[in-house]
């Protein structure tokens, strides 16, 4: 909506300037983040979060959404610590600001839960086993706030409870993959695939013949739990379809397409097929070195890139409106 009425004192013309300069900042950090340029992302939502805190205050909706856009560019670069304290506070403030049954809230809470795994499948031993049960707790907890707002909105028209709920069950199940004993996890997979299936199913009868971020994301957790349950051809045909669809939206040096022909080339030396896998690694290095000599920016980005899920970015279009 429309800033207020006309004709208020310098103190509004002020605000409505700050506003405008933070929606202008939003916008910017969603740019630079779309095309993988994530330290200028985090750089501009650093200015953006010093606005909002003057201009809303701390415990406002805008504060926790830019501080939920920076632990995402953080986790994007492989700096997880920081990224986690970023996540949790966020959570934090989502829920003094508006309680805690909230979308952002539990966009938040998811976030942190997949930045929990990404720190996990970057480290080893305990620390990764600690780090993977903390992962599975948030994104349990993920579940079950979803749940309950989908109990709370059912029966309204427009109402995508469910989708929701059908994707926090997904990061659940491939978290569960992750922490499972080796003995294990083919099972948890199974479970897994089934799960994914579903989430690929809604989103098809949603979003009939399109290309699309979260389906591209589902097509390359689906692949990877395929790989995991040793089903290696079904793998290749779902990693297939996921890099096909961020190839067309994002671009073939986008840092999530590389993650997916990454993937690719791991299921197939899982597969026993190296020099297919070696072919692939040579195009993955070529890409690289093509963007990188007409100064693709996102090139710097893609050696970073985290296998198995992505965060689920809350970058509102406006800031609201102050109280």
């Amino acid at each position: 909506g429309g800033s207020g009425g006309g004709g208020g004192g310098g103190g509004d013309g002020v605000d409505m300037e700050l506003e405008q300069r933070i929606a202008d900042l939003q916008r910017q950090v969603r740019a630079r983040f779309a095309e993988g340029s994530y330290h200028e992302a985090r750089e501009l939502a650093e200015h953006c979060k010093l606005d909002c805190v003057t201009h809303f205050g701390r415990a406002h909706p805008a504060t926790a959404s830019v501080i939920n856009n920076i632990a995402l560019c953080s986790k994007q670069l492989g700096e997880y610590e920081p990224a986690i304290d970023a996540y949790l506070e966020a959570v934090s403030l989502y829920e003094e600001a508006v309680g805690e049954h909230h979308p952002p809230r539990l966009s938040a809470m998811t976030n942190l839960g997949l930045c929990f795994q990404s720190a996990a499948l970057a480290k080893g031993g305990l620390e990764k086993t600690a780090l993977l049960d903390r992962a599975v707790e948030t994104l349990e907890e993920a579940l079950r706030l979803a749940q309950w707002m989908e109990s709370a909105t059912s029966g309204r028209p427009g109402n995508d409870a469910e989708l929701v709920t059908v994707a926090a069950r997904v990061h659940l199940a491939i978290a569960r993959v992750h922490a499972a004993p080796i003995e294990n996890r083919s099972g948890a997979a199974e479970h897994a695939i089934d799960v994914l299936e579903v989430h690929l199913q809604r989103l098809e009868e949603r979003h009939p013949g399109k290309a699309r971020g979260d389906m591209a994301m589902s097509w390359n957790n689906l692949g990877f739990v395929l790989k995991t349950a040793g089903q290696f051809d079904r793998a290749h045909e779902a990693y297939d379809r996921a890099l096909e669809m961020r190839e067309a939206l994002l671009g073939p040096a986008h840092p999530d397409a590389i993650a997916t022909k990454h993937n690719k080339a791991e299921c197939m030396i899982a597969a026993g097929d190296e020099l297919g896998a070696a072919e692939l690694q040579r195009q993955i290095l070529e890409t690289l070195e093509v963007n990188a000599d007409s100064g693709g920016g996102e090139v710097k980005e893609a050696e970073r890139v985290v296998r198995t899920t992505n965060d689920v970015a809350t970058f509102s279009n406006r800031p609201p409106k102050k109280k």
